[in-house]
């Protein structure tokens, strides 16, 4: 219980069912204290709890995530906002009170829009948020000098299209970030990406063994060399292993590899196991097993070539005795 993986999820509940009983006796007592009564509104984290281990909420859970990592970045997106816009306030602030210091009355739109820092940084924010019509914001400053409608045309188009599509980019990449690192993510994407996988591959048997036994196709049927090549012509079907990374260029090297049994049958077990193999790239797996087979192989050379040694040094002292003892018996 308390050495468990999810042991703070254990001690929390444990401090759940403590607060219920309690409740449950000194009810009247705690029912004048409101910050307990704020204690039971923490029984909703459980359902972050249900979230994260269903495989349904899969989804839900990446969202929730992807926002909850992207927080920082959000912050630092904001101040960069803040910078930019205080620079182009500081630019129509001067426009504006240059302007009214040459004597000229300002107009009670200039005078909204443009009053104050504030009002000036809250017009470019509705500005580049669509909160209003940016031609009509851009008015006041098009009567001071029509030079400004063009910088805050400037302004509208830099932020649009170069610092909020980096923002976006930089939000989305973190969002990658968090599926591919956080552990519960990964292993419900790669258990998806490979249902999905045995799936397509359980489809494409099916396909070939209809060729071979008609309509007629369950999950004991097998196929046989002949339908797996003349099926492996399709350029469709090339192009969907090819996706999947499987190599069909030698259909009948795939075929050897997949029919473990030699028997130039293949059922649809092997298939889809075989296909899953010999999916992707050569593993480190794979190359650790073959450096230890040659490894094996080495020792077991190096150990026959002993023997055989061995036994040719046996077989030069018989000839060697046998040489002798013939010499010895001839006559003189």
């Amino acid at each position: 219980f308390f050495w468990a993986p999810s042991w703070r999820w254990n001690l929390f509940d444990l401090a759940l069912v403590i607060y219920s009983v309690v409740d449950e006796i000194y009810h009247e007592q705690l029912e004048d204290m409101t910050y307990l009564r704020m204690i039971r509104g923490f029984r909703m984290v459980r359902v972050f709890r249900v979230i994260r281990m269903t495989t349904m909420f899969h989804e839900l859970r990446l969202m929730v995530c992807s926002i909850v990592s992207s927080l920082g970045a959000f912050c630092w997106a904001m101040v960069l906002l803040m910078l930019i816009m205080y620079f182009f306030t500081v630019v129509f602030m001067h426009a504006a009170t240059h302007h009214v210091k040459s004597g000229n009355v300002p107009s009670a739109q200039l005078r909204g829009l443009y009053g104050s820092v504030l009002d000036t940084m809250y017009t470019l924010l509705i500005a580049i948020a669509g909160g209003e019509d940016w031609d009509e914001l851009v008015r006041p400053l098009s009567d001071i000098n029509t030079i400004y409608r063009w910088i805050f045309a400037g302004y509208v188009f830099f932020v649009l299209i170069g610092v909020l599509n980096v923002l976006t980019s930089v939000f989305v990449e973190r969002a990658r970030e968090t599926n591919r690192l956080d552990r519960d993510l990964k292993v419900q994407s790669e258990l998806a990406q490979q249902s999905a996988t045995i799936r397509d591959l359980k489809g494409i048997f099916k396909e070939i063994a209809r060729q071979e036994n008609g309509d007629d196709c369950d999950g004991f049927s097998t196929i046989s060399w002949a339908n797996f090549h003349n099926y492996l012509q399709k350029e469709e079907v090339q192009a969907y292993l090819a996706t999947q990374q499987l190599d069909c260029s030698d259909a009948r090297e795939l075929f050897n590899l997949i029919d473990i049994t030699n028997s130039e049958s293949v059922t649809m077990e092997d298939f889809v196991m075989g296909c899953l193999k010999l999916k992707g790239q050569a593993k480190s797996a794979d190359m650790a097993t073959l450096l230890r087979e040659t490894r094996e192989n080495r020792k077991n050379f190096q150990r026959l070539r002993g023997l055989l040694r061995n036994m040719d040094e046996n077989v030069a002292c018989l000839l060697n005795e046998l040489v002798d003892r013939l010499g010895s018996r001839s006559p003189s």
